[in-house]
């Protein structure tokens, strides 16, 4: 799936990055010395950028990370990465939640510039769970010890009930869609099916269509005015070497709703995607060794906004 949208001449988005980070960044002297573009995701375009600028007589480096909005082939509906952009911002700005993401620098809604509008922000180092091939068979993961395991899903579910207690409000009140609903979760149900239709087309897609008329049909009256992630998994959250949290990524679905709806995409894709397929029976048990396997509720569950939720 090709997203990309700029051509592939690095050198000249490279010339081209230079003189904007410039400006937008107010370092004169600034200069892009690499780019790479990381083959993981198929939604916006990343490209990681090394710079480096005078800095009082001394040379400073940074790694810099570019989101560009896809202009061909794509994932959603409506496309927005300013929009990504701006629930950065507002949520390294919330209150009382402390959910650690990039620090976002600069805006530019011109799609004259590199084809397509883009926000630039700061590079998290940390490591990244695979979500294909499953973290639970291969990779780092498999290396920790029970307890270490045991922590870093400890620290991402803490994250998502952090994400849950963030409000709707203030920076963030453009993401409250009344004309989709009277409730954040209607108004999430509501666009759900607008893309669904928009996916599936002419397509009859029987058994999906059920489950979308089912999931209308029930719609619970939840009135949860927080946010909700959209692409809740732990292939989404850079960790640091202690196993916490580093960065929550891929913004690209926030809504309006309880933090069920996070933490039910968080299982489902723990549950029926990361979970090794026939075959893996060695790899699992070697994986699943410090897997939390107390049930969820024990008696040491964090809790969100006065209800259980873990």
């Amino acid at each position: 799936m090709t997203v990309t949208a700029t051509n592939d001449d690095d050198a000249a988005l490279a010339r081209t990055l230079t003189g904007w980070l410039r400006r937008a960044l107010e370092r004169p002297s600034l200069i892009v010395a690499g780019l790479s573009r990381p083959k993981a995701g198929t939604s916006n375009e990343t490209v990681i950028v090394a710079v480096w600028w005078d800095d009082g007589g001394a040379r400073r480096d940074e790694r810099l990370v570019v989101r560009i909005q896809p202009t061909g082939r794509q994932l959603f509906l409506r496309p927005d990465t300013i929009g990504e952009g701006r629930v950065l911002r507002a949520i390294a700005a919330a209150v009382p939640a402390a959910v650690p993401v990039p620090r976002v620098l600069a805006f530019e809604p011109d799609a004259g510039v590199v084809g397509s509008p883009f926000f630039v922000m700061s590079h998290v180092p940390g490591r990244v769970l695979s979500d294909i091939p499953s973290c639970h068979t291969t990779g780092w993961l498999l290396d920790e010890t029970p307890a270490q395991r045991a922590a870093l899903w400890d620290s991402g579910l803490q994250t998502l009930v952090d994400i849950g207690r963030i409000p709707v409000s203030g920076d963030l009140a453009f993401l409250w869609a009344p004309a989709l609903g009277t409730t954040g979760l209607r108004q999430l149900v509501t666009a759900t099916r607008h893309w669904f239709d928009w996916v599936r087309g002419e397509r009859e897609l029987d058994v999906l269509g059920r489950a979308m008329g089912h999931v209308e049909r029930e719609c619970p009256d939840h009135d949860d005015r927080t946010l909700s992630w959209g692409d809740a998994r732990v292939g989404n959250m850079m960790f640091a070497p202690d196993g916490t949290v580093a960065a929550v990524l891929d913004w690209e679905t926030p809504a309006v709703g309880p933090a069920e709806v996070d933490l039910g995409r968080w299982l489902m894709i723990d549950g029926r995607v990361l979970q090794p397929r026939p075959g893996y029976a060695a790899a699992a048990r070697r994986a699943r060794r410090g897997h939390p396997d107390r049930p969820l509720g024990g008696a040491d569950r964090p809790t969100h906004a006065g209800s259980d939720l873990l």
